[in-house]
């Protein structure tokens, strides 16, 4: 289901996943911590069938993207949305629906700020915001990354593939997630593999809420249609917290709350989800 391209930007491989006709209008999907791209498939899959080309690329840090230039910026929320314009840019990409979750919402916030033109709407879903994160359970992996130890850790086999799945599993409401779309989704050897965990320790070191405190107050520049479509049992980005400094920041955004769903609720609840982003 879909296919991987990778494309060289700026001396770095961008890995994405692309599904549908590629002379449809084009969704760009960015994900969070701890996914990858692969948490788009099933969302990816339904709205190609509405008629867009779809194209979700692993941030820097994650999955099969490689950043080959040695420059630590590149790993940090403004670093990623400057990488991502510049392969648009490059790929000729425009008129975009930009869709993001997490910390990815962080890279679109950055992105939309920059390059409005670029895009014809936008969508947040349980996006981080402000000060809202890092969150609980990121928080020690941040501080081991800090001091270098993250993929140290991962080597010696400090982070359990069954742990790390219940901590994962305790956020859905409605679909319980097997152990190999954990695999694929979210451990996917960076919590195992010491080449990969170094990868996503680089990306651990550069989280930083200065940056969502930063462009937050430039949000209502953005003169792009604005959808929120929230999961309001989410344990990470709750709707009082992140939501509402979303909702404020952009005043004429449309607001659709999902029930009964968790903070992955791009699989948790794939059916609401994806007719709330098409509706």
């Amino acid at each position: 289901m879909g296919k991987r391209n990778t494309y060289s930007v700026g001396g770095n491989t961008l890995s994405v996943i692309e599904m549908g006709d590629s002379a449809d209008p084009v969704a760009i999907f960015l994900h969070g911590i701890p996914a990858s791209a692969e948490l788009w498939r099933s969302s990816m899959s339904r709205i190609a069938q509405d008629g867009w080309y779809c194209m979700a690329p692993d941030l820097p840090g994650f999955g099969q993207t490689e950043i080959k230039v040695k420059d630590p910026s590149a790993y940090t929320l403004e670093g990623m949305a400057k990488l991502l314009l510049q392969w648009m840019m490059q790929e000729g990409l425009g008129e975009v629906w930009l869709i993001s979750h997490d910390i990815g919402g962080g890279v679109a916030q950055w992105m939309l700020s920059e390059k409005p033109l670029l895009f014809t709407k936008a969508t947040f879903s349980n996006s981080i915001a402000g000060d809202s994160w890092p969150v609980k359970d990121v928080a020690p992996m941040i501080k081991a990354a800090k001091t270098k130890m993250f993929a140290w850790m991962a080597l010696l086999g400090f982070f359990k593939k069954k742990d790390l799945h219940r901590a994962i599993a305790k956020t859905f409401r409605q679909q319980p997630i097997e152990m190999d779309e954990f695999e694929c989704i979210f451990y996917d050897g960076k919590f195992s593999n010491f080449q990969r965990a170094k990868k996503f320790q680089k990306m651990l070191r550069s989280l930083d809420n200065k940056y969502t405190q930063e462009i937050l107050g430039k949000l209502s520049l953005v003169n792009v249609p604005v959808q929120l479509v929230w999961a309001m049992d989410d344990i990470y980005q709750p709707w009082g917290i992140s939501g509402v400094m979303l909702k404020e920041a952009f005043p004429k955004a449309t607001v659709t709350q999902i029930h009964n769903c968790g903070h992955f609720l791009q699989i948790d609840d794939v059916d609401s989800y994806t007719e709330a982003l098409l509706r």
